[in-house]
């Protein structure tokens, strides 16, 4: 496993554990906020890593497409879509000399 596909299943563990926290009332952990504060800066870290690195296999385009698949609060961007669209065609293209 490389570090695209890495960073990818760092930010789907970090999304799942956002998704955990928000289940839990405020009241009943004080350190609530905290630890929401923490799964967000993991997930920035590693969706930030995940973009920033080129997709050389179809491993790298799928664990790519897991994460903007699983990302909360439809945060996609038009750009990030437009990047991924130009990293699926790059990659299924056949190489021409």
């Amino acid at each position: 496993m490389n570090a695209l596909q890495n960073a990818a299943r760092a930010t789907l563990a970090a999304n799942a554990k956002i998704r955990r926290l928000s289940h839990i009332p405020f009241d009943a952990d004080p350190d609530l906020d905290r630890k929401t504060d923490i799964a967000i800066q993991q997930w920035a870290y590693g969706r930030q890593k995940m973009l920033s690195l080129p997709v050389q296999s179809r491993a790298d385009l799928l664990a790519k497409a897991r994460a903007i698949a699983d990302s909360p609060y439809d945060y996609e961007s038009e750009a990030n879509i437009r990047q991924f669209a130009q990293d699926v065609i790059a990659l299924v293209q056949p190489k021409r000399r």
